[in-house]
């Protein structure tokens, strides 16, 4: 599942969506997590506090960082990979050391 098609329109829904890719998880780990397209769902937080989405963001992110370092701290048999296009688009509390530490860069040349 491509990662964008955890947002939803709904209140709270891509929260909950993110907390049940978590918990099912931790019910078959050892398991591998992989977030295609993390840019898009997990992205830099506005500096306006989230007005103009309703804090959408920063509840999308929190929950993502909340669930991410439970399963860091509990759980060694599970992996969590996310792809990015571009990582400086990622939010920074996302990329530090503990959470997605190892990053691999590809470039495509032509």
């Amino acid at each position: 599942m491509d990662s964008t098609s955890l947002l939803s329109r709904y209140f709270s829904e891509t929260e909950s969506k993110i907390r049940q890719i978590f918990e099912f998880a931790r019910t078959i780990a050892p398991s591998v997590i992989v977030f295609d397209g993390l840019d898009g769902i997990v992205g830099k937080r506005s500096l306006n506090g989230g007005e103009s989405d309703g804090g959408l963001k920063e509840r999308i992110i929190t929950t993502f960082l909340t669930e991410l370092d439970g399963v860091a701290s509990i759980y060694s048999s599970i992996l969590v990979i996310g792809i990015a296009n571009s990582v400086d688009k990622l939010d920074e509390a996302i990329i530090r050391p503990g959470r997605l530490g190892t990053h691999i860069y590809v470039s495509k040349r032509c």
